[in-house]
């Protein structure tokens, strides 16, 4: 199905089996992502309050997470990231352990606290399995996904061409999480 620049997705994968070739798993997916990359500006109403909206760095570059709260000061609270304990090999909510970390708009990032989940996905109350890392997420780099957090019932939340920098992923201050 489309999704519209600037929205993002979820998805869970079914195995984390490395292999030399990436296809020869069957419980490997693969996902085709199709189209040109992004440029100019995208815009994302904000028609209601809204606990989060599920987005992501929509450019083939990095972005300045700081420029993006700048440009929206009315309409951005936070952005959040999910963080899970890698150690944990199972895809079953109830095994799995993480939470989300939040970027504030003056670039202080809060660590995420690592709960527990029942299998529906909920939250059990007083878990807490400790703190994912503690990471500077100023640049986001391509492909990242977030959760917006709407400061405001109406309006937009605008990505722009300003907003784009030239950043390596360095491991300190652009942060991708991904297999080795």
């Amino acid at each position: 199905n489309a999704i519209r620049p600037g929205y993002g997705f979820t998805m869970k994968g079914t195995n984390v089996t490395v292999h030399a070739d990436p296809f020869a798993d069957p419980n490997n997916q693969n996902y085709d992502f199709r189209g040109r990359p992004n440029n100019g500006t995208i815009s994302i109403p904000v028609t209601k309050v809204m606990d989060n909206i599920q987005s992501g760095n929509p450019y083939p570059s990095a972005l300045d997470l700081n420029l993006l709260f700048a440009d929206n000061t009315t309409t951005l609270n936070s952005i959040q990231f999910w963080d899970e304990n890698r150690s944990i090999n199972s895809h079953l909510y109830r095994e799995n352990q993480g939470g989300y970390g939040t970027l504030g708009a003056g670039g202080v990032y809060t660590q995420p606290v690592f709960l527990s989940y029942d299998n529906g996905g909920n939250v059990i109350v007083g878990s807490n399995n400790g703190q994912g890392q503690m990471l500077n997420r100023r640049f986001s780099p391509i492909g990242q996904g977030f959760n917006l957090i709407p400061g405001a019932a109406t309006g937009n939340i605008t990505f722009n061409n300003g907003q784009r920098v030239f950043f390596r992923e360095d491991g300190v201050s652009s942060v991708f999480h991904k297999p080795e």
